[in-house]
């Protein structure tokens, strides 16, 4: 716990609470339907997901564990998918690459079949 699973996850029920190795659909759905009715994922919803998971789990676990290194390791997930399944030069995650952000998460699995590629951009990220 805490080194790379953290408290607050978007897919996943808090260590202390319950199953944290299992997908959980409840608590995924939170990010699912950041924009009703529109298919966009950006740095700025990724940052509003992770509060309202920290406050949900605040709420039903005071003793969450949420000091810098959580909130980094919260930042560096929202990062990856955005990175990976986005626009490379936006990170912004819309259309068939919100799709695939869905699919990462819920079937984890790269999705390939249904047309993802890896970006032939290389991307380094340093501290």
């Amino acid at each position: 716990h805490n080194l790379v699973e953290h408290d607050a996850s978007i897919s996943r029920q808090d260590w202390a609470l319950g199953d944290n190795l299992h997908f959980n659909e409840t608590l995924f759905s939170v990010m699912a339907n950041i924009n009703p009715g529109s298919a966009l994922y950006t740095p700025e919803t990724a940052a509003q997901v992770q509060k309202m998971r920290l406050d949900d789990l605040i709420a039903r676990n005071p003793n969450v564990t949420n000091t810098d290194k959580e909130f980094q390791l919260r930042s560096r997930e929202s990062a990856l998918y955005l990175s990976i399944f986005g626009n490379t030069s936006t990170t912004v995650a819309h259309g068939d690459a919100c799709r695939f952000v869905n699919i990462f998460f819920r079937e984890e699995r790269l999705p390939i079949e249904e047309g993802w590629k890896r970006s032939e951009i290389l991307r380094v990220y340093t501290r």
